[in-house]
This record gives structure tokens, C-alpha cells and sequence, in this order.
């Protein structure tokens, strides 16, 4: 038979598989294998894990990457710990202190996740201190050693390099210079000198103005700088002044009219000496009574002149009266009368005078006593001067009726006297009155 025969082979893909391993150095696993499946000829792709305290070791491996086969491929990764390193370092002035392992590349070399085995000491010189202590920048506590140093204990659980830093400082040690009084009291700004321990340090008295130094210098005036504040004190006390005498003349006699004073106190205190009111004086003048007081002795000079004392009297004939005749004369006026002789008897004249006391001085004062003198050919008639009482002896008429009478500068007061002619052949001419004060 001529017909055809068709024949089929029928196949299947083989299935092939890949295991992903991760050893430590010794041939430990440390994470879980990893299965990949696929088919005989297909691409396979492995990767190395990130594996908590371990670290890549050597190279990874050529078949990490492929085709699948028929037998089982097996990928291994290999790894070891991480190896941690502790540094320590000082961080300050050279010379300042020492940290264990500070001079050297490293301190210690931990696996992770170990605990170190190392405390870390510390060491301060005289003079210095620790600022701080840092591990990975991390401020951390420490622990005070009976011998002066410090000690870091030995890190647990080390899963990081840690750097240790010992940050040291030189002490600072301030001295403190006062300016005071005995009383204590601030008279300039403090100053402090900034140093460090164990240098040392000078300090001096500042001058102060209107004061002086009081005793010695302080003892640590210069000195070296300790632990703490120093406080040097300079005292001061103020300086006494010189003596200002004051004084009180008469001006041109330089006669003492007043008890000098004498002012004294401290200098640069404020002085003014006194303007005394002295009796029947005015003050005329002085140079600088007030200012500040100095060391130097100095005389103040009030001077002074003497009050003019003046009572002026002026008399004059304020009226006549010719036979019942009345005239007003006046001051400043010649007081003329003319008479027929042969009628003298028959003539009746009164002269009425007007005295005046004025106080032309600069102090007041009293005109107790007014006498006035009867010009001749004149008489005086208690009948004719009822208005003023004079007293008459001999040729004198005193009045008293100014004795309580205080006048002051500018002021007056008015006395009035009446004169009867005599008439006679030799009352004829011309009479003068004269009146003078004999009691003020």
C-alpha cells in the first residue's frame, strides 16, 4: 500500500536547578540557601546578600550567572565577619594628656557583635580637664579612678568601629581686681585677668581721682593663677583737702568784721563759703566762693563797705504872718519883711520855720534831738508853737518828739517852729536860723 506513515517523537523540557549557598570563611552556612529552578539551557542570575556582621571574602564565584544543566548547580558566596576597630584620640593642647591606644593606628580589633576586651584609660596633666569624651561623636560618661585617672569601659556587643575622643582643655583660672574704699564701696570697675592655671599673673593699683592708696598692697597683688577665682582688693581712702579760711574785711582798711571760718573736708568735694550779713555793712564783692575742694590751703576774702550814715536837716521859713497878715514864703525863698519904723511897737511879726530831717544815708537811724538856735531880734512864745513843743534854754530850743522816730533810707519827718520878731531898733537886718540834730 502506497500511503504514508507519519512517525512523531514527542518532548519534554528538562527541568534543571540552581542552589545559592553562603559560607563564612570556614565553611559554615550563615543564611538560608536559596532554590532556583528553571529549565536546561534557560539564563540563571544569583546575587551575594547583605549579610548583618559579615563582610564580603574574596571573589564571587564565575558561575553566579549562567544556563541551567541537567546536573545541579551549586553557587557558593563566601564571607567572613566584620572585623570593628576601636581609635582613640586627644583632642587638645599638645602635651595635655594621654588616652590608651591614642598614639597608635588602632586600639582594638572587635568581631562583631563581640564584646571588647579593652578598658580605655585616661590621663590628665596638672592644670588641664576633660571637656568631654565622644564616641562616634556621641557625648558619653566616664568613670574617676582614686589615682587621678579616668576609665572607658570595655564596649559590649561592638557592632560599629568606634572612635573615642578625649576633647582636654587648660583650666582657666580668673583673678578679679577690685577697686574699693574702707567702707567697702566700688569706686572703679572691676578687671579680670583671663589665665590658666599654674601661669602667672601681676595686677596694679589704678589711680583713682581725689582718692589715695590706704595701707599696703594686697599680698597677692602678683601671683600665680590656682583652681578658682582670686580676688585682689586695692583699697583707697579719700584724701583730706586743704584748710579754706574765709574772711570778712573791711574793704581799703582790711579791718576784720566777722570771725573767719575755716571749711575743710576732702578734695573734690563741693565747698561754698557763706556771704555774711554783717551789721551797717554792704557787701561789695569776692572772688571764687564756691568750687571744689584741693590740697592746697586757700584764702576766700568777703569784703565789705561801711553803710553811710546821713541825716540831713534843712530848715526854712515856710510863712510869715505881718500883723495878722499871712504870707506863704516857701522853700528856697529869701523870707523878706518891710516895716515903718516909725510903727515898730505897733508891728506884729511871726516867722513860722519848717524843719525837715531826711535820711539821705543807706541805714536807717534816729534823730532823737533837734536843737535850734533863736536867732537874735527872735522869740520863742510856747503860745505861738502849739503844734510843736520846744524846750528853751538860754538861747537853745530842743525838741524830742523825733526820739522814737525810726527813719529809714529816703524817708523824713517834719518839725515846725514859730519865731516872734522883737521889735526894736535893733531887730532890723538879716537873721539866720541854724538848727542842728546833737543826738541820732
Amino acid at each position: 500500500d502506497s500511503e504514508s506513515i507519519e512517525v512523531v517523537y514527542v518532548y519534554e523540557k528538562v527541568e534543571a536547578t540552581v542552589i545559592v549557598k553562603h559560607l563564612d570563611d570556614k565553611g559554615n552556612p550563615i543564611a538560608e540557601e536559596e532554590i532556583l529552578e528553571g529549565f536546561v539551557t534557560e539564563r540563571y542570575e544569583t546575587q551575594r546578600k547583605e549579610i548583618e556582621g559579615y563582610e564580603t571574602y574574596g571573589e564571587d564565584p564565575e558561575n553566579k550567572a549562567g544556563e541551567y544543566k541537567e546536573e545541579v548547580i551549586e553557587v557558593v558566596y563566601v564571607y567572613k565577619i566584620k572585623e570593628l576597630k576601636v581609635v582613640t584620640q586627644v583632642v587638645g593642647p599638645e602635651g595635655s594628656g594621654t588616652i590608651t591606644g591614642g598614639n597608635e593606628e588602632f586600639y582594638e580589633v572587635v568581631e562583631y557583635g563581640k564584646d571588647a576586651t579593652k578598658d580605655i584609660k585616661i590621663a590628665i596633666k596638672y592644670g588641664y580637664r576633660i571637656v568631654k569624651v565622644t564616641v562616634n561623636d556621641v557625648e558619653v560618661q566616664y568613670t574617676a579612678n582614686e589615682d587621678g585617672t579616668y576609665t572607658i569601659e570595655a564596649f559590649k556587643e561592638v557592632k560599629e568601629d568606634k572612635l573615642v575622643k578625649v576633647e582636654i582643655e587648660k583650666i582657666k583660672a580668673d583673678v578679679v581686681v577690685k577697686y574699693v574704699d574702707t567702707e567697702g564701696k566700688q569706686l572703679a570697675e572691676p578687671v579680670t585677668i583671663e589665665g590658666l592655671l599654674g601661669e602667672e599673673y601681676t595686677t596694679e593699683r589704678k589711680a583713682i581721682e581725689y582718692y589715695r592708696a590706704h595701707g599696703e598692697d594686697p599680698e597677692n597683688a602678683n601671683g600665680v593663677h590656682t583652681e578658682g577665682v582670686i580676688e585682689v582688693v586695692y583699697v583707697y581712702e579719700r584724701i583730706p583737702s586743704g584748710i579754706i579760711t574765709v574772711k570778712y574785711l573791711e574793704k581799703d582798711t582790711n579791718k576784720e568784721l566777722a570771725e573767719p571760718v575755716e571749711i575743710s573736708g576732702y578734695v573734690g568735694e563741693m565747698y561754698e563759703a557763706e556771704q555774711k550779713k554783717i551789721d551797717n555793712y554792704k557787701f561789695v564783692s569776692v572772688e571764687e566762693p564756691a568750687g571744689k575742694l584741693t590740697e592746697e590751703d586757700k584764702e576766700i576774702i568777703f569784703y565789705y563797705e561801711k553803710l553811710k550814715f546821713d541825716l540831713e536837716i534843712i530848715s526854712y521859713v515856710d510863712s510869715v504872718v505881718v500883723n495878722s497878715q499871712h504870707r506863704t514864703i516857701g522853700r528856697d525863698t529869701l523870707a523878706k519883711v518891710e516895716i515903718d519904723r516909725e510903727n515898730i511897737k505897733k508891728n506884729e511879726i511871726l516867722v513860722k520855720y519848717k524843719i525837715v530831717v531826711k535820711n539821705s544815708g543807706e541805714i536807717a537811724g534816729f534823730a532823737r534831738t533837734i536843737i535850734d538856735y533863736i536867732p537874735s531880734g527872735m522869740l520863742y512864745l510856747e503860745a505861738d508853737n502849739m503844734r510843736t513843743v520846744w524846750e528853751k534854754k538860754g538861747d537853745m530850743l530842743i525838741n524830742n518828739d523825733l526820739n522814737e522816730l525810726l527813719l529809714q533810707p529816703g524817708e523824713m519827718a517834719e518839725l515846725e517852729l514859730v519865731l516872734r520878731w522883737d521889735n526894736g531898733e535893733n531887730s532890723f537886718g538879716e537873721r539866720v536860723n541854724q538848727v542842728i540834730i546833737s543826738d541820732y
